[in-house]
Parts: structure tokens; sequence; C-alpha cells
């Protein structure tokens, strides 16, 4: 499991993202989602893409100050058994104050799958039945998007439901020396503190467009 933190884009007219899982034979010089080898989750209008087909509506659409979570389950050997390897979810109580998606007690499916969250909430499975290989996180950015990348062991956004557990983070892949785990602690902290501020900040603003409409359509 990793986070992408969408960020404001470089350029005056705006950008695009797509996160997602790629496997070696991908092709590096197209988007996630180009070919059988990469699956993708896109900002505009929550759409989902594999084999440069294009699904809509698979989930949210998002953009900056959003928090994209990709979650892989992979069975070893292609089996129809829960595994424990890096993309399985872990059974663990649910996390105090996390948003439970609705239907987050149904059974999980135990074949080889991709979901996606957004701030923390469930888009459900994205993709069922793909092939058991070696996955890794994968971006594309287009027109100036920008993401920044977290792997973990802390997140942003904690995932935890009742009958799925946790996922294990992709830093699991090469695990860090205990002061660069304290110190990734630390800076994801200060991210969730960022990121709650310019939510306030957002709402704010909104209020007070929303006063001023109000004053407007009075008078």
């Amino acid at each position: 499991y990793w986070e992408s933190v969408v960020l404001p884009p470089a350029g005056p007219e705006g950008g695009h993202v797509r996160v997602g899982w790629a496997a070696k034979p991908a092709e590096l010089q197209a988007p996630v989602g180009y070919d059988q080898w990469s699956y993708a989750f896109r900002d505009v209008a929550g759409s989902k893409l594999h084999k440069s087909i294009r699904e809509d509506d698979y989930g949210e659409s998002f953009g900056p100050g959003d928090v994209i979570g990709c979650a892989i389950l992979l069975n070893p050997e292609g089996s129809q058994k829960q595994s424990t390897s890096l993309g399985s979810f872990i059974p663990t109580p649910p996390v105090p104050g996390v948003v439970t998606p609705e239907g987050a007690g149904h059974e999980e499916p135990t074949q080889n799958h991709i979901r996606f969250f957004k701030n923390g909430r469930d888009q459900g499975v994205a993709y069922e039945n793909i092939p058991s290989r070696n996955f890794f996180p994968a971006v594309s950015c287009y027109g100036g998007g920008r993401v920044r990348v977290n792997f973990g062991p802390e997140w942003l956004f904690p995932i935890s439901c009742e009958g799925s557990g946790k996922p294990r983070p992709v830093a699991d892949l090469k695990p860090k020396p205990p002061e660069l785990i304290k110190a990734n602690i630390e800076e994801i902290r200060r991210w969730r503190q960022d990121l709650s501020r310019q939510s306030s900040e957002i709402d704010a603003a909104s209020e007070t467009a929303d006063a001023d409409t109000d004053e407007r359509i009075e008078f």
C-alpha cells in the first residue's frame, strides 16, 4: 500500500495525474494504464484505465489537496487463499477516528485485486484477477500535474476496515533504520497538519463566498 498526495499544478494551465500499479514489462514511455501491465486511477471523472480502456465513474474525481491510497493484494502463485505477502491485508482492529466506507463489513475478494482510496474512503475494487507478478507504484503527470508519494509506514489517512484489516506499506520492501522511520513519521504528521489547515482555509473561503452570494441575492 502507498499514498500519493496531489499537489497544486506547476503551470497556469492546470495539470492531471494518474496513479496506480505497474509491472516491469509496462511501457515506461506511456501513461499508467496504457497496456496490460499497468492499472491506473485518473483524477478526471474518477476513471480507471487498463489496456488504454477507460471506465468513467469508477470512483470520485480528485485534485490538489486530495490523498489517494493505492492498495494491491497478491496471492503467491495465484493462489485463491489469503496471503501474507506485501500486498495482502493484515487483520487488525479498526483504527479509532478513521472513516469506515459503506459496506466495509462485506466479505473481501480473495483473488488478486487492486483498489483505491480517496482521503481514506474506499472507492471499491477496481481490478480483479490480475496476474501474480511483481508490481510497483506508478505515477503519470500531465501539463504540470504533480504528486508527492508516501510509502509508509505512517499514513496521512490510515485505512482499517472490519474484516479487511490494514495493508502493509511498500516501505516494507526495503526496511529503513529506526531513525529514518522516526523522521518519516514526523514528516507525515506535519503533512497531515498542513492538509488539515488547508482544508480549514478552503472551508472558510467557501463559507465567505456563500455569505457574499446570499447578501447579493438579498439585496
